[in-house]
């Protein structure tokens, strides 16, 4: 394994692999069976539209796919072995029937751009116009679709109006509302649900395996908080998430600034990892101010409700 060159991901958390290096999933059974049984009947439509939240495991997912399909898997749906020769290939991102397209890193800024260019999905046409090894699938992974901009999805838009033979798209959204419609109606649309608190429960441990185990409390907490989601409860064991989810929910119950939260906050918002820590503290804020918004919005219209059926017949009369 060390002669693996680990390709970087926007998206990447240090220490948890990336989904095409990651030969592991746990749950979304039902969808994994779905995907076995259109293989095996046949008929896997030129487009998937793997829609679910950030970090449910959709990517993860598409490489799994990806990989019973290139090794020609005939049972099932297989997690990728770890000696498999396409799986190490489809790991260096080098195996010829796959393209994964995402942000790409920025020598020159040395940051991740914040767009999937036009100039990207040219790079789809011309995987698209080589001969497939061995007259193959050539399949198309989009990680996400939400980051294309307006002219990299009509490019794309063209291409699935008019499909290559044995060619699969393979395209993630986090919202699949911000998708053209376009784009939408020509793919078969597979959602991913939230994971049970079991499968959450085997996701931390598979994690922390070489670490040992978290207490009973705190996996109790973790479960609860991330709702479901792999990628968050991780965050919460293991990068602070809990500890910024705590203090948040105290400064929202104290009437009074308390310094010492604020100048704790500061400090873990500023430590070496603080990019992800960040991003986890405005992920929670925002879900909050759209949990209270969504409450105000019920509550609202409740109260409309009761006020119509009170005086609606009165207005009727008039």
């Amino acid at each position: 394994m060390s002669d693996i060159n680990f390709l970087r991901q926007y998206d990447d958390i240090e220490g948890i692999l990336s989904p095409s290096q990651n030969n592991i999933i746990i749950g979304h059974k039902e969808v994994r069976h779905f995907l076995a049984q259109i293989r095996k009947e046949g008929c896997v439509h030129h487009a998937l539209l793997f829609e679910g939240e950030r970090g449910i495991g959709k990517a993860t997912l598409a490489f799994h796919f990806a990989w019973n399909i290139l090794s020609n898997q005939e049972s099932g749906f297989l997690q990728p072995e770890h000696d498999s020769v396409v799986w190490h290939q489809i790991m260096q991102g080098s195996y010829p029937g796959l393209i994964h397209i995402s942000r790409h890193f920025d020598l020159k800024t040395q940051k991740f751009k914040t767009s999937i260019s036009i100039d990207d999905i040219r790079d789809v046409i011309h995987f698209l116009n080589q001969t497939s090894q061995d007259g193959g699938w050539r399949i198309i992974i989009i990680d996400s679709a939400d980051d294309m901009s307006r002219s990299a999805a009509n490019a794309i838009l063209k291409m699935l109006e008019e499909p290559p033979v044995k060619a699969l798209f393979i395209i993630i959204t986090h919202c699949s509302g911000k998708l053209l419609p376009t784009i939408r109606s020509r793919c078969q649309q597979i959602s991913l649900r939230p994971l049970c608190d079991d499968e959450i429960k085997q996701v931390i441990s598979h994690i922390l395996s070489d670490q040992g185990d978290i207490d009973k409390e705190t996996m109790k907490m973790v479960i609860q908080k991330s709702q479901g989601n792999p990628r968050k409860a991780l965050l919460l064991a293991c990068y602070g998430g809990l500890e910024i989810v705590q203090t948040i929910d105290s400064f929202l119950e104290q009437s009074v600034c308390n310094l010492a939260l604020v100048h704790n906050l500061a400090q873990t918002l500023s430590s070496s990892d603080s990019d992800v820590k960040f991003q986890q503290f405005c992920d929670e804020i925002l879900d909050k101010i759209q949990k209270k918004l969504l409450f105000q919005l019920k509550r609202g219209l409740s109260l409309f409700r009761k006020n119509m059926h009170k005086h609606g017949k009165r207005f009727i009369r008039k």
